[in-house]
């Protein structure tokens, strides 16, 4: 059942990212307002425009995608790359680093 959870909220993260990256290098802006969230603060602060983040988008949507298979069949390698994909958006803020703290919280639970 926790396995179940955690690949339905990959699915939910990863669904969105991919859309979201390929949405941005389409059309310049991500979907939804014209200003991006609160995680382009970061970006903004080191030089880096938010709107060229794109394929970073499509590759944490596609790691994400992975995560929710590899849990869907059971793989073995599903709980490293969980943790992974986890760890490694936690940037996302504030609906992807609640996805993602969700993930860890589950990954270890299911560990244990």
């Amino acid at each position: 059942m926790l396995q179940t959870v955690i690949a339905i909220l990959a699915l939910i993260n990863g669904g969105w990212m991919l859309f979201d990256g390929i949405y941005v290098m389409r059309y310049g802006k991500f979907f939804g307002p014209a200003k991006p969230g609160p995680w382009s603060y970061p970006f903004i602060t080191m030089g880096v425009d938010p709107f060229r983040l794109g394929p970073a988008f499509v590759f944490y949507g596609i790691l994400w995608l992975l995560v929710a298979g590899g849990a869907f069949y059971d793989q073995s390698w599903f709980w490293l790359t969980g943790l992974i994909a986890a760890v490694a958006t936690l940037w996302y803020f504030p609906v992807g680093t609640f996805i993602a703290v969700l993930e860890l919280l589950f990954l270890f639970d299911l560990r244990h």
